[in-house]
């Protein structure tokens, strides 16, 4: 990981990079032939680095990538023999013969091939695992259908998820030096709140207010579409992606691609079939040990470390994390808040969070009760609770307390813009204090500093305060 001053080149290079003392390229001995072979390792490395970098910077697939390879391999190839035809004129020229030894590397440099051993994704594929520490996912069967082929014949159709083994993961990004730091080094404040280490529930966790380096481990879920949102293929080919991160890490660089890690990826009508517990029992299993009072080996700069962790926070919005933690969809729960019991009527009396009594575990679980029960649907709709997410297995994670609130959704693109439209139509048309034309040319001429520059407000269409709140008010941001 690195600062925001880091360059990111740096950043991927050490991540996949191995220690020295495991690197067999690194094992050799200070005499001449191994010294070569010394070189030639370190520009296969190279040549690694740069097929890896390539293919992933740019999203090319393989066969793009193979191309490219050929085009430079010729390429690098007719540019070395333009520098030997020259080197051999220059000698020429100060009456020097050529001696074997310096005829037989310039046959070597003529016919270099730069990306030897490295020419097919195979052999890409056998170098990374090698020395890059490349961790392949793994294929978990779900289950199978018949479905017709060609020919009107039924086969087998096999479903399947992948999973990033976990703990193998963690282990890999804790080889990172600057996340190591991160982890041995609390970024806690004292009476300030600035992330969930200063909060009461980090205070008083029964793990990371005893273990000073508990991993705390936060994990994500969305679904994304592959293909145009909008046309007839749209949802066919939906993805649910699962990554997790380690909220030990300042939220300064947390956000950082570098240190967000890719744990499962299953479509997502799997998801609706097989049920989202089914494709979290590996994440699950993997987290009660890292729950257990033993905690996870782990090798931290040469030395086995045992430490423990547990899950701090599911990040979705608010279908997701519904899903994610038993809940009902809103349209068909009477208590329709993760959080607390609130229904529609309250919510349009009341508005603050102390009016609504509050979910906890006791309280769930003593409903969950209910649902095994033959009065089972009344109480799923009347409790807004479908299931006992597999979530709540974990010993120090419940899904009451740890499903926060969708900002984006809840704030950014909802009470907000209904709220600035309901206030500028006051300031403008109820109460005259100023034009759209002035607030525009306010929007436009206010000096933004330079993180802000590209965030500024867009000015406001004429036809802003006849629209809908949630018609009229459509900005870019970035959220960091």
């Amino acid at each position: 990981m690195s600062t925001a001053e880091n360059d990111d080149d740096n950043n991927n290079d050490e991540v996949i990079q191995m220690n020295s003392s495991d690197d067999p390229d690194n094992n050799v001995d200070s005499d001449e032939p191994q010294d070569d072979n010394c070189a030639c390792s370190d520009a296969q490395r190279s040549a690694a680095l740069f097929i890896l970098k390539t293919k992933e910077d740019r999203m090319l697939t393989q066969s793009a990538l193979n191309g490219i390879l050929q085009d430079m391999t010729g390429f690098i190839q007719q540019q070395n023999e333009r520098v030997v035809t020259e080197a051999k004129k220059i000698l020429s020229q100060a009456n020097v013969e050529c001696i074997p030894a310096l005829e037989e590397y310039f046959c070597s440099v003529s016919n270099s091939r730069p990306f030897i051993g490295l020419e097919t994704e195979y052999l890409q594929t056998k170098y990374f695992k090698e020395h890059f520490h490349l961790l392949e996912p793994i294929e978990c069967l779900l289950g199978k259908e018949k479905l017709p082929d060609a020919h009107g014949t039924q086969q087998d159709h096999y479903h399947y998820c992948y999973h990033i083994p976990f703990l193998s993961s963690l282990q890999l990004l804790l080889k990172n030096k600057e996340v190591q730091a991160q982890v041995l080094n609390s970024h806690a404040k004292e009476n300030t709140i600035g992330d969930y280490c200063d909060g009461d529930h980090f205070k008083n966790h029964q793990i990371f207010s005893v273990y000073n380096r508990a991993l705390q481990v936060q994990l994500y879920f969305d679904e994304m579409d592959v293909c145009n949102p909008i046309g007839s293929k749209a949802g066919v080919h939906k993805l649910g992606m699962f990554y997790y991160t380690i909220t030990n890490i300042d939220p300064k660089l947390r956000s950082r691609l570098h240190t967000i890690m890719l744990l499962a990826v299953v479509e997502s009508q799997y998801i609706t079939k097989y049920g989202i517990d089914t494709i979290l029992e590996p994440f699950i299993e993997e987290m009660k040990a890292l729950e257990s009072p033993d905690g996870v080996p782990f090798e931290i700069n040469g030395e086995t470390c045992f430490l423990r962790g547990a899950l701090t926070s599911v990040v979705a919005d608010n279908p997701a994390s519904n899903l994610l933690g038993g809940f009902k969809n809103l349209s068909s729960a009477y208590r329709k808040c993760r959080h607390c019991f609130a229904t529609y009527e309250s919510t349009q009396t009341k508005f603050t969070a102390e009016e609504f009594p509050a979910r906890t575990e006791r309280i769930h679980q003593k409903q969950f009760k209910k649902l095994k029960t033959p009065a089972a649907d009344v109480y799923k709709v009347s409790f807004g609770i479908s299931r006992n997410s597999t979530l709540n297995e974990l010993k120090e994670f419940h899904v009451t307390s740890g499903l926060p609130p969708d900002i984006m959704h809840d704030i950014f693109e909802g009470v907000a813009v209904v709220e600035l439209h309901c206030m500028l139509s006051a300031l403008i048309q109820e109460y005259k204090l100023f034009g759209l034309a002035k607030l525009n040319n306010r929007i436009k001429k206010f000096p933004y500093g330079i993180p802000d520059r590209n965030n500024k407000p867009l000015p406001l269409p004429v036809t802003y305060l006849s629209k809908s709140p949630t018609e009229a008010l459509k900005q870019n941001c970035k959220i960091y």
